[in-house]
């Protein structure tokens, strides 16, 4: 344990907790999705399709669940070593909300509601349908009420995905303040970062910067990557050196690292 002091002392352990923290809260609040979702779908009748009559609770569910992951998120790095908070909100990093929205559409695609047993039947049947046809429906029913729930269907649903989008967005606007006031830019840490990105040239136009981004997002669309941190792990590079690069900072990333990410990219550095 002295050894490790020695190394970075307790602050290594403070970041290892926070992330068994944050790991912790992401596994509960998953649990407590579920059970809220079960729970509301065992009073909920379905409609012939066999979907809930209700998109609204649905928003409010998934988008309390998108607000635990993030703030569990922004909780791990506020609890962690002072960083630079432009590198965190900035397009490229964790806390720009674009990470929480790909890890809540996953759990969308992936999760299925097991029906409990006491769940409604759907009727299918008609006024005017013959025995034969009744018996039919009454066994589709029964098939669907047994079937377990998926969402991915939501994400076609634009006002759905507006919501969570939204629930999102408010948490990024009340944690940036946060950081702001703990971490603001007359921090030591900060004002050390910014005068090594001064020195190191890092200087670039808001239409550079733009341009990057858009080589960026133009790549990413051919591809078929669905976010930022993908389209980092596909070149190679963390998020880091990636945001680095679009500004020019130096500090995140080498000339031969770029080279190669250009390369990939089949872009040019005058493109570039």
């Amino acid at each position: 344990m002295e050894g490790m002091r020695g190394q970075g002392g307790d602050g290594g352990l403070d970041v290892l907790r926070a992330i068994g923290d944050d790991l912790a809260r992401r596994n509960e609040a998953k649990k407590i999705l579920t059970s809220a979702l079960t729970s509301y779908f065992g009073e909920l009748p379905r409609d012939p399709a066999g979907l809930p009559n209700s998109i609204l609770m649905l928003a409010e569910i998934w988008g309390r669940y998108a607000v635990a992951l993030y703030d569990s998120l922004a909780g791990r790095h506020f609890a962690g070593t002072p960083i630079h908070t432009e590198m965190l909100f900035g397009e490229f990093g964790e806390l720009y909300g674009g990470t929480t929205i790909s890890q809540v559409n996953d759990v969308l695609t992936t999760l299925r509601i097991r029906p409990g047993q006491d769940w409604s039947v759907p009727n299918f049947s008609q006024n005017g349908d013959s025995l034969e046809m009744v018996t039919v429906m009454r066994e589709l029913g029964r098939a669907v009420a047994a079937s377990p729930y998926s969402f991915g269907w939501l994400l076609q649903d634009e006002w759905f995905t507006t919501e969570i989008r939204k629930s999102v967005s408010d948490r990024v606007d009340h944690w940036r303040m946060r950081f702001e006031q703990r971490f603001g830019s007359n921090s030591d840490s900060i004002q050390a970062s910014r005068l090594a990105s001064v020195d190191l040239g890092t200087t670039v136009s808001g239409a550079t910067r733009q341009q990057r981004r858009g080589i960026l997002r133009r790549y990413r669309e051919t591809k078929g990557i669905r976010n930022q941190e993908d389209l980092a792990r596909h070149l190679g590079v963390s998020l880091t050196a990636l945001h680095g690069m679009v500004r020019r900072d130096r500090s995140r990333y080498s000339e031969e690292t770029l080279r190669e990410v250009l390369k990939k990219m089949n872009v040019s550095l005058d493109q570039w």
